[in-house]
């Protein structure tokens, strides 16, 4: 919203459930971000939410309207290769299934859609929450001063930072660079190990937080963001120094 905000956009948040809203509520609004939805922790909602809830939103929207439809990595199949947006999609969990099943309906409505599949997020949101996921994890067990497990050996990862994706969506508004397309949203690729160092520098904590082991092999290779990279070649990304810094005040 901040961002949507200092871009000049007039950015109203959806109150409520996706379920309540009538058709055609929103038609007098010219841009829909689409990123409501259940998350893993919520399987109980995965089609109430993801799938029906969806399909509650798009018979909301006019034709005319740009939507742009916060997708995820998860529509993948893992595998060895890079993710690819050509790439054909059998998600093996149910999460992942009701992402794609939500993708095709808002391909097979009358709205402009772009499709954004984001990877990884961390970073601390709008809510003040630090989220889930294992980065977001570690950020809050650094600045309580406690220790991380991390497994070796050493992986590649593209998570990216909350307030970098949120700037890019308004980037690309502005720029008008959205199509009706499929985009994979990601951070650059770089060191696990080394993006855990970077928490510590950026809290002051000592590299001794870091406990390491052995353990598996990652279970989902990168994103490719050729695509992104094309439409958005200019866009600007946080350090994971600054990110942890950042998600750190307040806690």
């Amino acid at each position: 919203m901040k961002d949507l905000a200092e871009a000049g956009y007039v950015a109203v948040a959806l109150q409520g459930r996706l379920a309540e809203l009538k058709p055609q509520q929103l038609m007098n609004y010219s841009i829909v971000i689409h990123c409501a939805g259940a998350l893993r922790h919520r399987p109980e909602d995965f089609m109430a939410s993801n799938v029906e809830g969806t399909r509650t939103l798009l018979s909301a929207l006019a034709p005319q309207t740009q939507l742009l439809h916060i997708s995820s990595r998860a529509v993948y199949c893992p595998g060895s290769q890079q993710l690819m947006e050509n790439m054909s999609c059998n998600p093996v969990d149910a999460y992942g299934q009701s992402k794609l099943r939500a993708e095709d309906m808002v391909r097979e409505s009358p709205v402009t859609a772009t499709i954004l599949r984001v990877g990884l997020l961390f970073g601390k949101a709008t809510n003040g929450s630090l989220g889930r996921s294992f980065l977001s994890q570690a950020i809050s067990a650094l600045a309580q001063g406690k220790q991380v497990r991390v497994y070796t050996p050493d992986t590649m990862h593209d998570s990216l930072a909350v307030q970098d994706l949120s700037r890019w969506l308004v980037q690309g508004l502005q720029k008008q660079v959205w199509r009706p397309e499929v985009y994979n949203i990601a951070g650059p690729a770089r060191s696990l190990h080394q993006t855990l160092h970077h928490f510590c520098n950026g809290l002051d904590r000592n590299i001794e937080s870091l406990f390491f082991e052995a353990g598996p092999p990652p279970r989902m290779p990168l994103m490719g963001t050729q695509r992104l990279d094309q439409s958005l070649p200019d866009r600007t990304i946080s350090s994971d120094q600054s990110i942890a810094r950042i998600s750190q005040e307040g806690h």
